[in-house]
């Protein structure tokens, strides 16, 4: 990471897009093709999308986060899942259909 101004870092980790850090708050932006890593052959969405994405502090706390939120009747769009680098990572889409990764 190297220092872009005050407290602010950008970074780029494992050749994914770059990431942008200040204070305790990370910005992740990846390209559809980077995406297809975590979610797989998954159809390409269209028009105007975004995602935003919840660091937990351990696997445990994810899961039970989405387990929560999915029997309150949000949709689970990724179940739960360890990625080759070690996260586990999940999706829920909110009532609008955006994104919500929880990673850990």
């Amino acid at each position: 990471m190297h220092n872009i101004s005050g407290n602010s870092k950008l970074s780029q980790p494992l050749g994914l897009g770059p990431e942008v850090a200040y204070n305790d708050v990370i910005l992740s932006f990846d390209t559809w093709e980077s995406a297809q890593m975590i979610l797989g052959d998954q159809q390409k969405p269209a028009g105007y999308r975004m995602e935003i994405a919840f660091q937990f502090d351990s696997k445990e706390a994810l899961d039970e986060s989405y387990s929560r939120l999915t029997v309150q009747g949000y949709e689970g769009h990724f179940e739960p899942n360890d990625t080759p680098w070690g996260e586990r990572y999940a999706i829920i889409k909110d009532p609008d259909g955006n994104l919500i990764s929880l990673v850990a």
